[in-house]
């Protein structure tokens, strides 16, 4: 019969009229997105989007971010190595690597970053991307003040290699 209604309907009408069956289909949804996770080696730069700043962690460890810019990093075996210049930018008045003082104010560069033994003397200023010298006690004179100590941190900066 089915047959006979197919032949009768191209005849008369010169079409094909496809036959559909009503049949239940299984709907697939998609898998859920498998997170990013990205392998660090040692410590490395923290993309702004991210709090900015820096993740002193050692050895193999891994983010849900990626490099802020891949030029910064080795990549070798799914791993980024961060192997760019070291700048880190600060604010104000701080130690400086030598044990001394950094008298400079407002933002200014160096090529270290600050030491992890007093990572919680500083705080990083998402606004202005740099590092602030916060010491516990809140004095509000951040570094030695009579001219014998400026003298003597002024001594060791000049005799810092370049």
């Amino acid at each position: 019969m089915r047959i006979a209604c197919v032949a009768l309907s191209v005849l008369a009408t010169g079409c094909l009229t496809p036959i559909v069956e009503d049949r239940p289909t299984a709907v697939r949804s998609a898998p859920p997105p498998v997170p990013a996770v990205y392998r660090y080696s040692g410590p490395h730069h923290v993309p702004d989007a991210w709090g900015g700043g820096w993740c002193y962690v050692d050895g193999e460890h891994e983010h849900d971010y990626a490099p802020q810019d891949r030029g910064w990093y080795r990549y070798e075996r799914g791993v980024y190595t961060y192997s760019a210049p070291i700048v880190a930018t600060y604010w104000d008045v701080h130690p400086d690597e030598l044990g001394g003082w950094c008298y400079l104010h407002g933002a200014h560069t160096h090529g270290y970053l600050p030491p992890k033994g007093q990572l919680t003397h500083y705080q990083w200023d998402r606004q202005r991307h740099a590092y602030r010298y916060v010491p516990h006690d809140a004095d509000p004179v951040l570094a030695p003040s009579t001219p014998a100590a400026k003298a003597k941190d002024e001594e060791q900066r000049r005799a810092q290699p370049r």
